[in-house]
């Protein structure tokens, strides 16, 4: 994930870019605002992430598809800046968030939506709803992270839930301190039988 903060869009399409040319069809890059706090740490909070984060999609998404990008927004500057290698495979471009106007920004302007493990299966649902239209849509991605509990038996019923909340993709997260994965991986196996052939 990138913190757009950060990042210049130009950078950052090119190190995509790279990324995609090597692993095609397999690298999925996510722009944020990263931890406010964390930004303002570093000196590059800035007053509207929403807008910087509108801004920086766009750019990157522009500049993967080989466009030429031009233009002096609030935050992001580009002047005439084009790919040299532009990927063969462009990868969609996705926004991490969970507020309603940064979700709704990942709908309007973004392939596809990250959504941290923070979440429940209600607040997964809820979220994915307020992406809007542009969330609804055919071949907009829909990712959650499910922090997997420490206890196996409760395992099955975490994976079911957050499965049926509505993401196309769950990304499973293993409790801190279990370097042996085989029971998370049987419980998972498990819950993936259980699911209707729907989800």
């Amino acid at each position: 994930m990138f913190p757009v903060p950060l990042r210049n869009p130009a950078v950052v399409a090119m190190e995509t870019a790279s990324l995609a040319r090597l692993f095609p069809g397999r690298y999925l890059p996510v722009l944020g605002h990263g931890v406010l706090d964390w930004m303002g740490q570093v000196g590059n909070r800035v007053a509207s992430p929403l807008t910087l984060l509108a801004e920086h999609t766009t750019a990157v998404r522009d500049l993967l598809a080989g466009r030429e990008v031009t233009r002096s927004g609030r935050y992001v500057s580009l002047d005439r800046v084009r790919l040299d290698h532009p990927p063969t495979t462009v990868p969609p471009v996705l926004v991490g968030g969970r507020g309603p106007r940064t979700l709704r920004l990942a709908g309007d302007l973004a392939d596809g939506v990250l959504l941290d493990s923070g979440l429940t299966p209600a607040d997964v649902r809820s979220s994915l709803d307020a992406c809007g239209p542009g969330g609804a849509a055919d071949g907009f991605r829909r990712i959650g992270y499910v922090a997997l509990p420490e206890h196996r038996a409760e395992v099955e019923a975490v994976v079911r839930s957050h499965a049926a909340a509505g993401p196309d993709t769950v990304v499973l997260v293993p409790p801190a301190g279990a370097p042996d994965p085989r029971p998370w991986l049987e419980a998972v196996a498990a819950a993936r039988r259980t699911l209707t052939p729907e989800r």
